[in-house]
């Protein structure tokens, strides 16, 4: 069933596409996301996802179970949260968004935005997340209309958990999380609106922390 699937997807993430074994498993893997007919929920999703993040899409396997995947999240009418939707694309960090099946895992990604409360949960705990979803973005571009819709949800995050910044508060954006989101930052353009609010935000908070040392 749908647990399953998630279960299995999530146990993979230390494996790598580079090994015949493990592209073999894929593609049975594959065999059994698609045979399934049972809902998945956003959280078995976001688990799932999360176990592809040492999958390239430079690989056909990769890529077949990626659209397999895309199929589950379009069907899903479970409500999402911000951890869901962090953890599917922390997963993606190998994924190229000009692939065909990258882009349709995207695109229903993408879908599910408008759907989450971005002011519910732990401030700290959100921004660690926002963190971690930008870092899967990693090979991902702001050519594609996808990942600038995702995008441009990310300053929601912002708005609703950051107060002015203190000294005070500088383990709100840890010097990891700024790390974290310079670099899966690094395909896109500031000429997107979102991108250069998140660099701005990402430059004042790394002033905060410099000025608390």
């Amino acid at each position: 069933g749908s647990q399953h699937i998630s279960n299995g997807l999530f146990g993979i993430q230390c494996l790598c596409s580079a090994d015949k074994e493990v592209r073999n498993l894929l593609k049975v893997l594959e065999s059994k996301i698609i045979s399934c007919h049972d809902e998945m929920s956003s959280k078995q999703l976001g688990y799932a996802l999360f176990g592809l993040r040492n999958m390239n899409s430079d690989r056909q396997e990769v890529l077949r179970l990626v659209a397999a995947m895309a199929d589950k999240v379009s069907s899903s009418t479970d409500g999402w949260t911000l951890q869901n939707l962090s953890m599917a694309m922390f997963g993606m960090q190998g994924l190229n968004s000009d692939s065909e099946e990258v882009a349709l895992l995207l695109n229903a990604l993408s879908s599910k935005c408008s759907t989450i409360d971005f002011n519910s949960g732990d401030r700290e705990f959100n921004f660690k997340m926002l963190s971690n979803l930008i870092f899967g973005m990693q090979r991902m571009s702001t050519n594609s209309l996808n990942v600038c819709t995702i995008l441009k949800y990310m300053p929601q995050v912002l708005a609703s958990n950051a107060t002015a910044f203190k000294p005070a508060d500088n383990k709100l954006f840890s010097p990891a999380m700024c790390a974290n989101i310079l670099f899966g930052l690094h395909g896109c353009s500031c000429t997107n609106q979102a991108v250069s609010h998140l660099v701005r935000f990402v430059s004042q908070s790394i002033k905060t922390i410099l000025g608390s040392a």
